[in-house]
């Protein structure tokens, strides 16, 4: 787990990240997308993941064959 330390350091990286991207597109009409945060730790993000991990070998042919 991060102490405080590191999510200072987290939330100051994010802070930048943010003002460059603002300045980089003052004026644009179609600004870049947004930075996205650093990932914090036991946070859960919004990103989809798919599948539940390796399946055994013992298995894979009749997934394969099924799939």
């Amino acid at each position: 787990m991060w102490g405080l330390t590191e999510h200072l350091l987290a939330a100051a990286v994010d802070a930048l990240n943010i003002a460059n991207w603002q300045r980089a597109n003052a004026g644009k009409k179609a600004p870049s997308p947004r930075p996205k945060p650093i990932p914090r730790p036991g946070v859960k993000t919004e990103e989809k993941r798919f599948g539940q991990g390796a399946i055994p070998i013992r298995d894979f042919n009749s997934w394969w064959e099924n799939g």
